[in-house]
């Protein structure tokens, strides 16, 4: 299992996949949880074509996608992975990914939520970053974020736990 986890304010985004990859090579965001309630994410596969539902089905309003954008926008700034756009001879509209696949869902996951990659990496400019290794087992990235900066970590489900939960034995 693989977890990609952002935060921003109070907000939390854990993305899990498992076997799904191994046999597509594709994943698909398919739910956000924010620090109040868990978001449904429609479509399939890397166009980003699809909404944010509540639990029953409702749209959500702008004001309730605010949160999910500000996950959504971490995701992106702690992501080295890419989602093109072409048009094909045939005229149809292709979505072409380049990285990995967990981090190009969370990039079609973004631009599904109106996000511009290009316009969160100027906003918000990538100031340091960790690259991932299969020995550390994360990814950090350090951005502008206003008068501040913010850290966005994209890790391992053990490394996660491990260290998220020593940093809180410790606080």
């Amino acid at each position: 299992m693989y977890v990609k986890y952002y935060t921003a304010s109070s907000n939390v985004l854990c993305c899990c996949h498992s076997t799904g990859t191994l046999t597509k090579n594709a994943m698909t965001v398919v739910g956000v949880r924010t620090s109040t309630a868990l978001y449904n994410v429609t479509g399939v596969g890397y166009a980003p074509i699809g909404t944010f539902t509540t639990s029953d089905g409702t749209q959500l309003s702008p004001e309730q996608l605010a949160p999910v954008r500000a996950i959504l926008e971490g995701s992106l700034l702690c992501n080295d992975s890419a989602l093109t756009n072409s048009t094909g001879a045939d005229g149809k509209e292709d979505w072409v990914p380049s990285g990995a696949p967990t981090e190009v869902a969370l990039v079609t996951a973004g631009v599904k939520a109106g996000l511009s990659v290009a316009g969160a990496k100027e906003a918000k400019p990538r100031i340091a970053s960790v690259p991932f290794e299969s020995e550390h087992k994360f990814m950090a990235t350090v951005g502008v974020w206003g008068d501040a900066a913010a850290v966005f970590v994209s890790a391992s489900f053990c490394w996660l736990a491990y260290h998220v939960c020593s940093i809180k034995i410790r606080a």
